[in-house]
């Protein structure tokens, strides 16, 4: 059997690890990656809200969050989950955008830096998406919410999903509700989701 242990692509989903070196931030990463979706005002106003998360834009330049805080925004067919993990950034993303093409830093998943990242369970990078998921919390600029993605509920039963946003459901951090990060902005709080 052959285990590729570099950049992997399933159909749609792809993950692969980056040099801390590279990039000074999980923010600074996800701002480098962003503009690749070319979806135009949206890439600009995301970006607006993570700089101003930096302390970086607006009149009050106050830095909001750690810039290494574990990041998850949309991206064509799946959110994109950063997280800085020792002195790398471990991805999980669409394979829609060119990202793989465009960012520096990229390393193969070896043993070695599998036992400096504690992810011996990961044998490939094909394993590396869901490790990424379950990892960490996720700040969610686009909402300024942070939650956990449902892989980290075990057991949990039901819908995966809103149907009405298409989009995964999570739980807020303190919180073992299901909720949809868009039904709440709509609702300013009241809908968790519609299933």
């Amino acid at each position: 059997m052959k285990i590729r242990n570099g950049f992997v692509s399933n159909s749609s989903s792809s993950s692969f690890i980056i040099s801390a070196d590279s990039y000074d931030s999980v923010f600074d990463l996800a701002l480098a990656m962003i503009p690749h979706r070319e979806w135009g005002t949206s890439d600009k106003k995301l970006m607006a809200k993570i700089r101003k998360a930096m302390g970086k834009g607006g009149k009050n330049n106050k830095q909001k969050l750690d810039p290494n805080t574990s990041i998850s925004f949309p991206t064509c067919n799946y959110q994109t989950y950063i997280v800085k993990k020792g002195n790398y950034y471990l991805i999980s993303t669409c394979n829609n955008h060119p990202f793989y093409e465009v960012l520096n830093g990229q390393n193969w998943l070896t043993d070695d830096l599998r036992k400096e990242l504690d992810i011996n369970e990961c044998f490939s990078m094909e394993c590396l998406g869901s490790f990424i998921q379950d990892i960490d919390s996720f700040w969610f600029p686009e909402y300024d919410m942070t939650a956990n993605t449902l892989d980290t509920i075990e057991g949990l039963k039901g819908d995966w999903y809103c149907k009405k946003h298409f989009q995964d459901l999570v739980r807020l951090v303190g919180d073992n509700e299901k909720v949809c990060l868009a039904c709440l902005k709509e609702s300013k709080g009241k809908k968790k989701y519609e299933n």
